[in-house]
């Protein structure tokens, strides 16, 4: 049997898991070659900590997130503000609740 790489056996195990959404597959799809008719992005944080967490299991995507940038207007706005979400989301994380983050990100869907 011929051995996988470990990056698909990250991707394997994640898919398995209960952390794949439609963003992050839609990371996945992309760093990976597969076409879509539509890449969805993070509607709201929930979904943003998966593709945070995507990036934190594979941090090859990560050094490529600018490629989702090709994908749509809204993923370029949300590639030009990743570290900002994803600070607010770290900081309000504890609370269960991130407000901050959410209106920023509904402000960046234009």
């Amino acid at each position: 049997m011929k051995r996988r790489n470990t990056k698909t056996k990250k991707l394997i195990r994640w898919f398995l898991s209960d952390e794949p959404g439609l963003s992050s597959k839609a990371i996945v799809a992309k760093m990976e070659g597969i076409k879509l008719s539509y890449y969805h992005h993070p509607l709201d944080p929930a979904d943003l900590g998966r593709c945070i967490r995507l990036l934190e299991w594979i941090p090859e995507y990560r050094a490529r997130l600018d490629e989702m940038r090709e994908v749509s207007q809204v993923w370029t706005n949300l590639v030009d503000h990743w570290d900002e979400l994803e600070a607010l989301y770290y900081e309000e994380m504890p609370s269960r609740k991130a407000p901050k983050c959410y209106q920023r990100m509904q402000e960046l869907r234009v």
